[in-house]
């Protein structure tokens, strides 16, 4: 299981509560920490700093280290994320992205996305055919879940091989360590980046286009238009490890029973 940090990295602490779980069920688990050798340790404060596509590689190539490992069984290994690292799970699951850096058939057997940000998509989606579980929050302002569910329901028309679960009575980083409260800083969620089958980028309410310098492109969206101001997350409405069952629940049957 290769994981992909949200914005608030290590210190939300989720990365204990699934590796003890995955652990326990057989399943190694790598972090990869996109942030540290960069020098910064979150992305919550200045999304910015390290572009989507630089993550989504960080994964790809991870996943390449874990094929090297000769515990690994390299027709199992999964991409798991949430928030941020969400949306790097559903677009790495991508048939082009993985094979442009991968330059082989291999690919990620399977992938689990927890509250994905919606701000980001393909105009065509190639879902690679691994198996996907989407775990929504029913009270999520910073990936509000009828923006969640079009993402969703847009793989799906793709060919994605998916299944959705969404968490009642809990929002954004329900399984932080940290409770529930309203944080200000930028909230992305009416965004709409498409990303084009070449890597081209433009926000479609504004009509920004991507000029190869992800902060100077964040910043013009900005510029351009207006853009919701903070929202709610850290656990609350249900225990924090409400995720944990179904995740491990997903893993078994698609990756170690078959």
């Amino acid at each position: 299981m290769i994981t992909s940090l949200g914005p608030g990295g290590f210190a939300a602490g989720r990365e204990a509560l699934y590796a003890d779980a995955f652990t326990a069920a057989g399943v190694a688990m790598m972090a990869v920490d996109s942030y540290g050798a960069r020098g910064f340790s979150e992305t919550r404060t200045d999304q910015g700093r390290i572009s989507t596509a630089t993550a989504c590689a960080d994964a790809v190539y991870a996943f390449e280290h874990m094929r090297r490992d000769e515990r690994i069984d390299t027709d199992r290994i999964a991409l798991f994320g949430y928030s941020r690292g969400g949306s790097v799970v559903l677009m790495t699951n991508n048939d082009r992205l993985q094979g442009s850096i991968l330059g082989t058939d291999a690919r990620f057997a399977a992938y689990v996305a927890l509250y994905p940000s919606v701000w980001l998509r393909w105009v065509h989606p190639r879902p690679t055919g691994g198996p996907v579980l989407a775990v929504l929050a029913e009270r999520d302002d910073m990936a509000p879940l009828d923006r969640q569910r079009e993402r969703m329901a847009e793989l799906t028309a793709a060919g994605a091989n998916l299944e959705t679960l969404v968490m009642p009575l809990v929002g954004h980083s329900f399984d932080a360590v940290y409770p529930a409260s309203f944080r200000n800083g930028a909230n992305f969620c009416d965004w709409d980046i498409a990303v084009d089958d070449d890597g081209s980028m433009h926000e479609t309410k504004s009509g920004v286009r991507d000029a190869d310098d992800w902060a100077e492109f964040l910043r013009a969206i900005r510029a351009a238009r207006d853009t919701t101001s903070g929202g709610t997350t850290g656990y609350g409405g249900a225990p924090r490890s409400v995720a944990v069952a179904p995740v491990i629940a997903f893993i078994t049957r698609t990756l170690l029973q078959r």
